[in-house]
């Protein structure tokens, strides 16, 4: 039969042939099974992931066989209404052809695209009435393409109203930011003032600090970890005065210095205060020339925004393990919740989901407590593991609804889809969205890395670590990402380069079970074998292996994972299902 199909997955599901009878699938199982190609981005799927959300509580080869199956019927259902070129199978992919079958979801997209953001009618619910009881990773996933089609047509809606909207400018180029990319008002984001660069008797020097200084402030502006107020000329060197003046601005922090010029070369000196205790946090001196100034200008913004932003956030979470904590304090709460998350042990991750829920007690739209509560609860190993991914879940969603187009929100969102392995595509469209408002966020990179680790993009996830390591090298996740480099290289087949980031990242995590285990792995790889059997024998070793097995999406990566292992005749074959630990 010539002519094209429709998918309906807005609503209740349906496919219609070209001329517009239904044609019958009545197996739940294979409606999910269309659901989930016709959502991928390029229209198909890879079978082992297709076999996890479809059939996770079977046995591996029993859910193989299953697979193939609803395929065979599927294939025989469409056949006889004239359709069976729409599905194309393979050993290791399933696939629809898009060229002659029309999704509504996609067409969805692309009439927000042509009419920027005008929508004919609000989207019905995405498969409406459909669940398959027992199958968790089906419903997560059907919970999150809901979440991510509502949170589309809402943006989508609220920027063509701004659009609309007299006095705002309708270039893109200059356009204002809506309301959706401002940062979200949490009294958890540190808040530092940049004071003017200045010079004691050169009025050159004097007047090109302040343009270094209008360049830190732009620089600073851009990360949504920050609120940034621009103060006047620093105060006497008194710490009274400073706190004085972090009252008046109403900020914590201050970026302050001083500008020296002789003749054409110039040497700026910065330093980052805690106003409130009198103490300096970072200090750093830039050398150049008025050759150059404005590229000059530029070196010193970027790389004072990075220092800043890392060092502030470093001396957050410091601060907040010692001393008092008051139930009140928000911004204590966080950042020791913040703290014992990077501790990377059960207890510490089960104390840090409690303390970032109680900041929702005090701050119930804080999108910052919530995403870090969702992956907290998402990696906590909890003896309850359906309250846990439930719990995960909904404080995902609530942070999603409150903070959306935050990078600090996708990042977690992304590293909770993972952990509940979730879809990946999702968890790489949110990291898209937060690269694309924060190109050099070293935090979005790191998640970024194990996205495309978990998607099978070694060579990009290897980039992605390197230069969220370059960004922030004394980051807080320093040894989960040189783990993430270690297992991109591992995959990858280098084996002996693999070792490198792996022995470095167990010095930072004695006996952490996932990197002991991808240390093996690497061992085993080059051939090491005594060297990797010792490895094995540590504590939660094997469990680590589990933990590496459950994370990969990639089949090849899979296979390749059993083939290091095979030799070792460890009895149960890791499931495809489960929780990466600590990322």
């Amino acid at each position: 039969m010539g002519g094209v199909f429709r998918l309906r997955l807005l609503g209740p599901f349906a496919l219609f042939a070209p001329s517009g009878a239904r044609v019958a699938i009545p197996s739940r199982k294979s409606v999910a099974l269309l659901s989930l190609v016709a959502m991928a981005r390029a229209g198909e799927r890879d079978r082992a992931w297709l076999q996890n959300h479809l059939w996770s509580n079977r046995p591996v080869q029993q859910g193989r066989a299953s697979l193939r199956r609803e395929l065979a019927n599927l294939r025989t259902q469409l056949v006889a209404a004239d359709a069976g070129h729409l599905l194309e199978t393979c050993h290791s992919r399933v696939r629809l052809n898009l060229v002659d079958l029309i999704v509504d979801v996609r067409e969805l997209e692309r009439e927000l695209a042509a009419t920027g953001g005008a929508t004919s009618a609000v989207p019905d619910e995405l498969l409406e009435g459909i669940d398959l009881p027992g199958e968790e990773p089906f419903e997560d996933w059907l919970r999150e393409q809901r979440l991510w089609i509502t949170e589309v047509v809402g943006r989508a809606s609220r920027e063509a109203r701004a659009r609309q909207t007299p006095g705002v400018a309708k270039d893109s180029g200059s356009a204002a930011p809506s309301c959706d990319d401002a940062p979200v008002a949490m009294h958890v984001r540190p808040s530092v003032a940049v004071l003017r660069l200045s010079s004691a008797c050169d009025i050159l020097a004097d007047a090109v600090g302040e343009g270094i200084t209008d360049e830190i402030g732009v620089a600073l502006s851009r990360f949504s970890t920050l609120s940034v107020v621009r103060g006047g000329l620093p105060p006497p060197a008194k710490c009274a005065d400073r706190a004085q003046l972090c009252r008046e601005l109403k900020v914590r922090y201050l970026l302050e210095g001083g500008i020296q010029r002789c003749g054409g070369d110039v040497r700026v000196n910065v330093r980052l205060i805690d106003g409130v205790a009198g103490e300096q946090v970072w200090a750093e001196r830039f050398d150049g020339n008025l050759a150059e100034l404005f590229a000059f200008q530029d070196r010193i913004g970027e790389a004072v925004s990075l220092l800043v932003d890392a060092s502030i956030e470093q001396a957050e979470r410091q601060k907040a393990v010692h001393g008092p904590l008051a139930p009140d304090d928000a911004c204590r709460l966080y950042w020791r919740a913040s703290a014992l998350l990077r501790s990377f042990d059960r207890d510490s991750i089960v104390q840090a989901a409690r303390l970032a829920e109680q900041v929702l007690d005090v701050e119930p739209d804080n999108a910052w407590a919530s995403s870090l509560a969702a992956f907290c609860h998402a990696i906590s190993w909890a003896d309850d593991a359906a309250t846990a991914r439930a719990r995960a879940l909904a404080l995902h969603e609530h942070a999603m609804r409150h903070g959306g187009n935050d990078p600090v929100v996708l990042g977690y969102a992304a590293g909770t889809i993972l952990a509940l392995s979730g879809d990946v595509a999702l968890a790489d469209h949110h990291i898209e969205r937060a690269l694309k408002i924060q190109p050099r966020s070293a935090t979005t990179l790191f998640w970024g890395g194990w996205v495309d680790l978990a998607a099978g993009r070694t060579a990009r996830g290897l980039l992605r670590f390197e230069a969220a390591l370059g960004l922030h090298p004394r980051s807080g996740v320093r040894p989960l990402a040189l783990t993430g480099m270690g297992l991109c290289l591992l995959l990858s087949g280098r084996y002996d380069d693999a070792v490198v980031p792996l022995l470095e990242a167990e010095q930072h995590l004695p006996g952490h079970g996932p990197i002991v285990a991808a240390r093996a792995l690497a061992l085993l790889g080059t051939g090491r074998r005594a060297d990797g059997m010792a490895c094995l024998q540590q504590p939660n070793a094997v469990g680590g292996v589990t933990t590496i097995a459950r994370f990969l999406r990639s089949a090849p990566h899979v296979e390749l994972l059993a083939t290091l292992l095979a030799p070792l005749r460890i009895e149960g074959e890791p499931n495809a299902r489960g929780r990466k630990v600590g990322s």
